[in-house]
C-alpha cells in the first residue's frame, strides 16, 4: 500500500511536469521511530524525451510559479495519502496547511535530518535518564513541545471553564424554565378558577333575574286578577 501510494504521487509529478522520477522507500530504522515509514523521490530537472533529456523544467525555480506548484503538490500527497488511510482503515490524516493557515496556535517542530538525528540518538544514550537535546534543531522542537504543552493545558482548562459555564447556563436556564412553568400553571389556573367563579356569579345572577322576572309575573298577574275583580263587582252593582 505504501509503494503502490508513492508511485502514484510520482506518477503524477512525472505527467505535470514531463520529468523523470526514481523512488526509494525505506523503513524505519532500528532505533528509530517504528511510524518513521518515508520515501525519497528524487527528479531530474530537465523534461524526459524520446531522444533523452530536453528543456530545462522552471515551475519549481521561478518565484512566480514555485509556490503555487509547491503547494498544489502538498495538496495532492494529502489527498492520496487520506485515502490511502482511510482504504487500509486509518484514523489519521494528513494536513498539508501549516498551523498558522489552519489557525492553530502550536508551534511546529523542524526536520532533524540524519546528522542531528544520529548525535542525538548518541546523546540519549549517553545521557540516559537525563538527557538533553544537543543540537540546535532538536532544542529547537523540545522548546516547541514545551510550549505547545502549555497551550494544550491551557487549551484545556479553558475548554474546561466553558463547559462548566455551559453547564451553569444551562441548569440556570431549566430553573427559568421550570419557574415560568410554575408561573404559567398557576396563572393558568388563577384563571381558570376566576373563569368559573365568574360562571358561577352570572349563573347566580341569571337565576335571581329569572325568579325576579317570576315574581314580577306573578304579581302582575294578581294585580289583574284583582283589576279584573274590580271591574266585575262595579258590573254587578249597576246591575242592582
Amino acid at each position: 500500500a505504501r509503494e503502490a501510494l508513492v508511485r502514484g504521487f510520482a506518477e503524477a509529478i512525472v505527467e505535470r511536469f514531463g520529468v523523470a522520477a526514481d523512488v526509494a522507500l525505506h523503513a524505519p530504522g532500528k532505533d528509530g521511530d517504528q511510524r518513521n515509514h518515508h520515501a525519497h523521490i528524487l527528479t531530474t530537472t530537465r523534461v524526459v524525451e524520446p531522444d533523452g533529456l530536453g528543456a530545462k523544467t522552471r515551475q519549481l525555480d521561478v518565484a512566480s510559479t514555485a509556490a503555487a506548484e509547491v503547494s498544489s503538490l502538498r495538496e495532492l500527497w494529502a489527498m492520496q495519502c487520506n485515502e490511502a488511510l482511510e482504504n487500509n482503515h486509518q484514523k489519521a490524516r494528513v494536513e498539508p496547511r501549516s498551523y498558522a493557515a489552519q489557525g492553530i496556535d502550536r508551534v511546529p517542530g523542524v526536520h532533524l535530518g540524519p546528522e542531528a538525528t544520529a548525535i542525538e540518538r548518541r546523546e540519549q544514550k549517553a545521557q540516559g535518564q537525563n538527557y538533553k537535546p544537543r543540537t540546535f534543531k532538536a532544542k529547537q522542537n523540545a522548546a516547541a513541545a514545551e510550549r505547545n504543552a502549555v497551550i494544550d493545558a491551557a487549551k484545556k482548562l479553558i475548554d474546561a471553564a466553558e463547559q462548566a459555564i455551559t453547564r451553569a447556563t444551562s441548569a440556570a436556564k431549566e430553573v427559568v424554565d421550570w419557574f415560568s412553568s410554575l408561573a404559567q400553571s398557576v396563572g393558568s389556573a388563577t384563571i381558570e378558577k376566576e373563569q368559573k367563579e365568574r360562571a358561577e356569579k352570572e349563573a347566580r345572577e341569571r337565576q335571581k333575574a329569572q325568579e325576579r322576572a317570576k315574581e314580577q309575573e306573578a304579581y302582575r298577574k294578581r294585580l289583574q286578577e284583582i283589576a279584573q275583580r274590580r271591574e266585575q263587582d262595579r258590573g254587578r252593582g249597576r246591575g242592582r
